[in-house]
């Protein structure tokens, strides 16, 4: 049996970023403002090339970790509408007495087996570092740069090093 294998992810500034936005407002394809609807195909993408790779070795849980969650109907709706390629149910980490993510994710994991086996993706992990070790986190860039599949190659070649390396 495939062990667990927990993403935790962040949406803005995540799977959407502000020259992708802009560049479809300028071209007539969206209005400015508003709640952001459009994410990045290459950031799509990139998830849907971690999620299946990860897959060939373990049970992969997609866990949204943003704020976004509070609309997560909506959320999920758009996720699939925007290319999403993952057929589970999608979890959200729990409301706790802290906006700090890293506390969150640990909330979720708390009755979880296998809880090295995680990848937390955001674009602040300021609050998820001193909890979560570096390795296990891919950051992605401040309202610049969404996911890309040059970070999600990284970490799968890393994470191979180090599966290798406790044999």
């Amino acid at each position: 049996m495939k062990e667990n294998f927990y993403i935790f992810i962040d949406v803005d500034d995540v799977l959407w970023d502000w020259p992708y936005i802009i560049m479809l407002t300028h071209l007539g394809l969206r209005e400015m403002g508003g709640f952001i609807e459009n994410f990045n195909p290459k950031s799509i993408s990139a998830l849907n090339y971690l999620i299946y790779n990860l897959s060939k070795t373990y049970n992969v849980d997609l866990v949204i970790s943003s704020a976004r969650r509070d609309k997560m109907h909506k959320l999920l709706s758009l996720l699939h509408k925007e290319g999403l390629d993952y057929n589970k149910k999608i979890h959200k980490t729990p409301y706790v007495n802290t906006t700090l993510r890293g506390l969150q994710i640990l909330a979720y994991l708390s009755d979880k087996p296998n809880k090295k086996n995680i990848l937390a993706i955001d674009d602040d992990s300021s609050d998820i570092t001193p909890y979560i070790s570096e390795s296990k986190v891919i950051k992605t860039c401040q309202a610049n740069c969404s996911l890309r599949i040059e970070q999600v190659e990284k970490f799968l070649k890393d994470l191979e090093n180090s599966n290798t390396q406790e044999l």
